[in-house]
């Protein structure tokens, strides 16, 4: 844990050099809007719908469930507005946002049927593709998150398809190369995991992963191994095992683990971290800086008193929200992640 944070310290520093000027004040006076948007003759609920709140920049986008948060408002009375391609916009007018309350709205959208015609029908003409039948309609269906009921239903009466704005570079398998012509081979010693992660994050909510969503690298890297300390002057230890495949006994899988070493507390130097952190509407959901919070909580677990982290804000709000402290003082730390 503690290489990773050297590693971190340098990106997020770096990352200092995008933060936006202007004031922040935050111990105004502020409210939340809350809610969420629905189909109005289904009663879906409306992924990537945009919700602002009007003369303000505050907005954001609707999560997968429909749902959505603004934090941040000024007290006061303001307009509220939602829409998405494919419906007709709605809004909700002199809404009261008081200090600390949390006043909620639900949107419900009636569909531009001419739109919807436009939307749905390059979907037909994909699954009616050679390739994709190959691939399987189902997969497709999954890969690009769309309701089967959607395509299959009347035009001007399908449900708006969910657009997904993941997007992952496509993986072309190596395929075999003769050692006699390509004797040489080589992979990264760095260590991601975040695939690992991420495809956690699809089980969980009962959908399958995208296919290059799924890096194999990334899934052994997770874990933790107990490989052996270097010794002597060597400052990595190598691990080897060769076995047969379980799913081709003709094949055989070598496994090679690097081991470097592990220092010990004491020999780390001092982290000065530096926490840009975007604050817009459109990261206000938990799959985005409600998941940032919490990886930087982790991180700020693992600091010593000889640590420092300031946290930066930019886009909702812009400027300096903790200025450098120490690793010592998690609370107040953890205190400014929260707010």
């Amino acid at each position: 844990m503690k290489s990773h944070l050297n590693t971190f310290k340098v990106l997020v520093t770096a990352s200092l050099l995008l933060a936006a000027t202007g004031a922040f004040h935050p111990f105004e006076k502020t409210g939340t809007v809350s809610g969420i948007v629905t189909d109005a003759v289904t009663g879906n609920p409306v992924q990537g719908a945009s919700v602002v709140v009007v003369g303000t920049n505050l907005r954001m986008i609707t999560s997968t469930t429909g749902e959505f948060s603004i934090t941040g408002v000024p007290v006061g009375r303001h307009s509220v507005q939602a829409s998405f391609v494919g419906y007709f916009s709605a809004s909700f007018k002199d809404i009261d946002v008081c200090d600390g309350c949390d006043v909620r709205v639900e949107f419900s959208l009636s569909s531009n049927d001419k739109i919807g015609e436009l939307s749905i029908e390059p979907i037909r003409q994909l699954r009616e593709n050679e390739a994709v039948r190959k691939m399987g309609v189902a997969d497709v269906d999954a890969y690009l998150n769309i309701q089967p009921s959607s395509v299959n239903a009347p035009i001007g009466q399908e449900h708006r398809r969910v657009f997904n704005t993941e997007e992952y570079a496509y993986l072309e398998e190596a395929g075999f190369l003769s050692p006699r012509s390509n004797p040489l081979s080589t992979f990264s010693i760095d260590v991601d995991a975040a695939s690992y992660s991420n495809m956690r994050r699809f089980i969980n909510t009962s959908r399958r992963p995208p296919i290059d969503a799924i890096r194999t690298e990334e899934l052994v890297n997770y874990f933790d191994y107990d490989y052996p300390q270097p010794g002597g002057n060597h400052p990595v230890s190598i691990y080897t095992e060769l076995s047969r495949a379980p799913w081709n006994p003709d094949n055989l899988l070598l496994h090679i683990g690097l081991q470097a070493e592990e220092l010990s507390e004491n020999d780390l130097r001092p982290s000065n971290l530096v926490f840009l952190l975007d604050v817009s509407g459109s990261m206000d959901s938990p799959d985005k800086l409600g998941l940032l919070k919490k990886s930087f909580k982790l991180l700020v677990s693992e600091l010593t008193e000889r640590d420092r982290v300031s946290i930066v804000v930019y886009a909702g709000a812009a400027g300096l929200v903790l200025p450098p402290t120490s690793g010592y003082h998690k609370e107040e730390i953890l205190h400014a992640i929260d707010h």
